[in-house]
């Protein structure tokens, strides 16, 4: 048995790699020519989860995207073909794979698009299918995903939590079910649902929300308890509805899928960067995605959807330049009401939105100043944690800027990143309710000449 896995990042290997190894001889194809190098020259790589488990993958075939003859020629002698490249990137590997299939000789092949979107691989299917026929024994199940999956650059090896989800439609699957580790459900919607509000939901309110409030790590921004809060009554509202959607799903599930999010987002093992749970808020603000669609449902039901509101408010007002999909949201936003009703959200629903962003824009301000540190110890350890002690505290966002470095006020990480001795210079910017406040805290360390302040 043959497998071809289209993206050899995170998930790629992480997920589908160790999921099909051992059962399937392993071909991951990657457009990251330096990564597909480093790959091949290591010959295997390792994936420990955070619990010390390693998993060593070896016996892989590596292949650059950009060889396409050996991209199709490895496509046509698979069994199974998976990928996991983002949702903008299915009609780029479209034609390799028709190509592929069109001249495979394989009995049963099945075409897994391990996205976090919905469709995923019937719409990738649609993407082929551009491209000319496709015969009756190809099969592309929708498929479900979940694991955290984090990297350091130049390293091939991978940090994973414990427990994942592989699970594809039953339904659609051509030919005889796999024997590797992923399972087989008949009803996939149910699925589907649970992981798009209860993980990829709950995980994009995490960043929207964090971003809002200056961390850098969605286990930051999970330990904020203003934020923690919102996240619960989301929560408790998307089980409460999915539990009257799917009644025969079993009992406890959904909570339990809920609970366990919370955990795994605080897992500071596991630091993920609300920038990349955050991208694409466009997509992610469609009527059937993660946040506006178990708002209107919420509103259909005469639910409360405060924490709705928030969170759809804080995406559309997503002020950070750096994540990627920002320019795209700047397209809609100048008539985001319209675009939302577009979609068919109710008009109750958009009205709650408006007042929290009118609400939101009346409320901040904005203090900055250029500042020369005076303290002995710059800013480093002591004097960065007592500013994230306050900022925290706060309903604030801190940014403190050091030549072309930015740092979020509210990650040690990020302060201590910038490196800022005695006579640096950085300029100070405080923005939001408490904006005077953090910025008189802060200068005020910063030209502390006590040494630990």
């Amino acid at each position: 048995m043959k497998a071809t896995i289209f993206g050899a990042g995170n998930i790629g290997r992480g997920l589908v790699g160790v999921v099909l190894s051992g059962h399937y001889d392993l071909t991951f194809v990657d457009a990251d020519a330096a990564l597909i190098a480093g790959l091949k020259a290591a010959g295997s790589y390792d994936v420990v989860d955070t619990s010390g488990y390693r998993t060593t993958v070896d016996g892989s075939t590596y292949v650059p995207a950009q060889d396409s003859a050996a991209v199709v020629a490895a496509v046509a002698e698979s069994d199974l073909i998976a990928t996991a490249v983002g949702a903008p990137i299915l009609k780029i590997v479209a034609p390799a794979i028709h190509d592929g299939l069109a001249i495979s000789s394989v009995e049963w092949v099945n075409v897994l698009a391990c996205e976090n979107i919905h469709p995923n691989s019937p719409l990738l299917r649609q993407h082929v299918a551009k491209y000319g026929s496709i015969r009756a024994n190809v099969g592309f199940p929708e498929v479900v995903v979940d694991r955290i999956v984090s990297s350091e650059p130049g390293s091939v090896e991978l940090t994973v939590e414990p427990n994942y989800e592989f699970i594809a439609d039953g339904v659609t699957w051509v030919g005889p079910h796999p024997t590797a580790r992923l399972k087989i459900a008949e009803a996939i919607e149910a699925y589907e649902k649970r992981k798009l509000w209860l993980v990829n939901g709950l995980h994009a309110a995490s960043a929207y929300l964090g971003i809002a409030r200056g961390y850098s790590y969605i286990h930051e921004a999970v330990a904020d308890p203003s934020i923690h809060a919102v996240i619960s009554d989301l929560a408790n509202t998307m089980v409460t509805i999915l539990g009257e959607q799917y009644p025969s799903f079993p009992d406890g599930e959904f909570a339990k899928t809920a609970q366990t999010s919370l955990v795994r987002f605080a897992d500071a093992d596991l630091a993920d960067p609300v920038r990349r749970v955050a991208r694409n808020p466009v997509q992610k603000l469609g009527a059937d995605e993660r946040l506006v669609g178990p708002a209107m449902a919420a509103a259909e039901r005469g639910a409360n959807t405060e924490a709705f509101v928030t969170v759809i408010s804080a995406a559309l007002e997503l002020a950070d330049r750096e994540v990627p999909g920002w320019d795209e949201l700047q397209s809609v936003v100048d008539d985001w009401e319209g675009w939302l009703s577009n979609q068919g959200v109710p008009a109750e629903l958009i009205t709650d939105i408006e007042r929290q962003m009118n609400q939101n824009g009346g409320e901040s301000n904005m203090v900055t100043e250029s500042i020369v540190i005076a303290n002995p110890s710059g800013l480093h350890a002591r004097p960065a944690s007592l500013i994230i002690e306050k900022v925290k505290q706060l309903s604030v966002t801190v940014e403190i800027l050091k030549g072309e470095k930015k740092a979020n006020a509210a990650s040690i990480m990020s302060v201590l990143a910038l490196g800022a001795a005695t006579g640096d210079e950085v300029i100070v910017t405080a923005e939001g309710d408490d904006a005077a406040e953090a910025f008189a805290f802060v200068k005020d360390v910063l030209l502390s000449t006590e040494g630990e302040h």
